[in-house]
């Protein structure tokens, strides 16, 4: 066995046959790692959060929630982001494996 290079989900770790495992980002709990499918904000927040780096593609880990559960620190292309639940279930997300 090995990699299916012709089969995307073997390559990323994300199971394309299945469209219910597209999520908000708000979903994940702490230390679950996804990669963004979308992000469903208007400008500027949509502007921003791909300045930020959410861009589809993109991986996600889920660091930690802050003590009342928002907002939620969030580590991507060797950065941490701390974002509101509001903005982070803007974010479509697939869950993979870490």
């Amino acid at each position: 066995m090995g990699l299916d290079l012709s089969d995307p989900s073997d390559a990323t770790g994300l199971d394309s046959s299945n469209p219910s495992d597209v999520t908000g980002l708000d979903g994940l709990r702490p230390g679950q790692y996804a990669e963004v499918a979308s992000v469903e904000a208007q400008p500027p927040l949509a502007t921003r959060l791909a300045d930020l780096g959410f861009c589809p593609g993109t991986r996600v880990q889920v660091v930690r929630r802050a003590p009342l559960g928002d907002p939620v620190l969030y580590e991507l292309r060797g950065c941490q982001i701390a974002l509101r639940q509001g903005e982070a279930s803007l974010i479509r997300v697939r869950n993979v494996t870490s």
